[in-house]
């Protein structure tokens, strides 16, 4: 009988333990979309559970700094997630919406939902007519597998369905990890525009351990990132030209050019040089690009555009 009574109590806190995605103190740091490169850190921290019908929740909130106002303030909303069989629901009024389904194939279609009108957990901008969660569908593209620690996750490519037809999303999303887009929930489609790019930088929540391995213009200060610790060098005496270019970089330099990286928007590395000022680009997709440069003394990142 006191074996019985001693089950029941531990139940409740054996069923709490078992959270993937969203576990206590779990934490994802972003790095947003910001237009004139000033740094949009943004971090998600669950610093709390609560028991809503029956239901192991976690509520995350949201905190956000810049390079301009460097203090991380904790933004006026909160997200409340459950999971489930794979999947990671969160709570709208009295409904839970599906925001996640680990549980995807490759060609299946997914519908899933987006918070509406709150603030970092929101890519829709304020819309004071909306009554409910957007709803959006995507089509799983490709499945691979990413090793973190010993352990292997699934990473999920999507094309994301809209009224003006479809486009390959950028952005994947992780197993019970998340979106890799610029916010926890993920933006409503792909889109190109001017400015510095994000993603998520890096993800923990005391078993898995996530960094990425791209490049960003401005690193999140909460990750222990290669590129955060290297001194970005601006100098008077490097130029690129033409910008915007159609065939050729070219770069003039005092001092030798030791390798270029050609980043796309979204933080991948296409093409790298070395020991050249002469670039050829006629195979890139039109686009904004980043070049960094590794000079003997430092790097210098620059922003050009392919026609």
């Amino acid at each position: 009988m006191k074996t019985i009574l001693l089950l029941l109590v531990l139940l409740p806190f054996s069923l709490m333990s078992q959270k993937s995605f969203a576990p206590l103190h779990a934490e994802w740091n972003y790095e947003g979309h910001d237009l004139y490169c000033h740094g949009n850190h943004i971090n998600y921290v669950v610093e709390k559970e609560e028991m809503i019908d029956d239901k192991d929740c976690s509520v995350i909130f949201a905190y956000s700094s810049s390079d301009l106002n460097p203090n991380f303030d904790k933004g006026p909303d909160s997200l409340i997630v459950w999971e489930d069989d794979n999947k990671v629901y969160f709570l709208e009024d009295t409904t839970f919406y599906l925001l996640f389904n680990f549980d995807n194939e490759i060609g299946d279609t997914i519908t899933y939902y987006e918070p509406f009108n709150k603030y970092h957990f929101s890519s829709q901008p304020y819309d004071n007519t909306a009554t409910s969660p957007n709803r959006h569908q995507v089509i799983i593209s490709n499945i691979s597998m990413i090793q973190l620690g010993t352990q292997e996750f699934r990473e999920y490519e999507k094309i994301y369905l809209s009224d003006n037809g479809q486009c390959i999303d950028q952005y994947p999303f992780i197993e019970n990890i998340g979106s890799t887009s610029q916010i926890l929930t993920g933006d409503k489609a792909c889109y190109l525009a001017d400015g510095c790019f994000g993603g998520l930088q890096c993800y923990s929540n005391g078993v898995i351990d996530y960094k990425t391995d791209k490049y960003f213009d401005t690193p999140n200060p909460s990750c222990d990132l290669l590129d955060s610790t290297e001194e970005l060098i601006s100098y008077s005496n490097l130029t690129l030209f033409p910008n915007p270019a159609s065939t050729e970089l070219q770069l003039r330099a005092e001092e030798q050019i030791l390798q270029a990286d050609l980043i796309n928007f979204n933080g991948h590395t296409v093409k790298t040089f070395h020991n050249t000022k002469h670039l050829p680009i006629e195979e890139l997709d039109p686009g904004l690009y980043f070049l960094r440069i590794l000079l003997e003394e430092g790097y210098a990142t620059i922003k050009f555009v392919k026609e």
